[in-house]
């Protein structure tokens, strides 16, 4: 898998921008590609659609060369665009979709009530997160939308940063101590509430 990593992906990033440079378009799609098409199997999208939207993201690159140097985090825009192409409504078909049938099994799955308390739950998290966002620094930022955005496990963020996933659970730790300094006594109680329903990073706020 042809992969950058840090201040080498920057130069990359910053030579297509600024020099318009085709082999730096291309070292860019190769690097993403197999990520976001990990993130479109997350999402339960088929192939295909995966591969039209990738295609997309870049072909919107490309033509709009002349804005990319107003882009200040070239990570999260490029996979902001990709949902955005993977989940445009006006051209999405069932046959997009892919649906894996699952067994019922009551002892496995979580009842109705409890799928609906951890979603709204996750997603008042997910909101207490993104106010605060602000206040940290990039790195933290990034983990923190992977986890809270788009519902990387730890492992596969780890993955993606090639850190180790101890590294992973310490940013995510001070990221949420940080946030947690800011919050109301109300938000921070409903915090520890909704990280333990979650089964999640309980300890944290203890």
């Amino acid at each position: 898998m042809f992969t950058l990593t840090g201040r080498d992906l920057k130069n990359v990033w910053d030579q297509f921008v600024k020099e318009d440079c085709e082999d730096s378009f291309y070292a860019l799609y190769k690097h993403y590609y197999h990520y976001l098409s990990y993130l479109g199997t997350k999402k339960k999208m088929s192939v295909q659609r995966i591969q039209d939207s990738v295609n997309d993201v870049f072909l919107h690159l490309w033509e709009k060369k002349t804005d990319n140097q107003k882009i200040r985090n070239h990570h999260n825009y490029i996979i902001t665009v990709f949902f955005q192409k993977l989940f445009r409504k006006e051209t999405l078909q069932l046959t997009d979709l892919d649906f894996v049938e699952e067994i019922h099994d009551p002892s496995i799955h979580h009842s109705v009530e409890e799928q609906h308390i951890r979603a709204v739950t996750t997603n008042t998290v997910t909101q207490l997160v993104e106010e605060h966002m602000e206040q940290l620094g990039t790195k933290q930022r990034l983990v923190i939308y992977q986890r809270f955005f788009l519902d990387l496990s730890y492992q596969e963020i780890a993955d993606a940063n090639q850190v180790s996933i101890h590294t992973i659970y310490n940013t995510i730790y001070k990221s949420l101590e940080k946030i947690k300094n800011n919050l109301s006594s109300e938000q921070e109680i409903f915090l520890k509430v909704a990280i333990g329903l979650l089964s999640s990073f309980l300890l944290i706020f203890s």
